[in-house]
């Protein structure tokens, strides 16, 4: 598979740490992103079910719960962890050491 581009999108201490989400543009797609300490995860930002914002939502313990119906989704790779075989997208993240948050994309994105 092809390198990303990488395309930034906030600065780290942008992002809170109190488990909320922010919603940034990347190129026209709505991504929510989550930090949890120095890490930051992106997924997409609506929710497959009802097309609530993620980055809406309250992330703990490696999940993102959907603020409209109270799905679970995984940080790490998209997948709904309440059993049901929907999943959302999730973006590669890379920092900075300037702290820049960058969010990865591919020419098929």
């Amino acid at each position: 598979m092809s390198e990303p581009r990488w395309i930034p999108v906030a600065r780290l201490e942008e992002l809170p740490l109190d488990g909320t989400g922010v919603t940034v543009d990347v190129e026209g797609i709505p991504v929510a992103l989550f930090r949890a300490e120095e890490k930051v995860h992106a997924l997409s930002d609506t929710c497959p079910h009802a097309g609530a914002s993620l980055g809406a939502g309250v992330h703990c313990d490696g999940e993102v719960t959907c603020p409209a119906h109270a799905m679970h989704f995984a940080l790490e790779d998209g997948r709904c962890t309440d059993g049901l075989p929907e999943r959302v997208r999730a973006f590669p993240v890379r920092i900075e050491a300037s702290g820049i948050v960058s969010v990865g994309r591919r020419r098929a994105d």
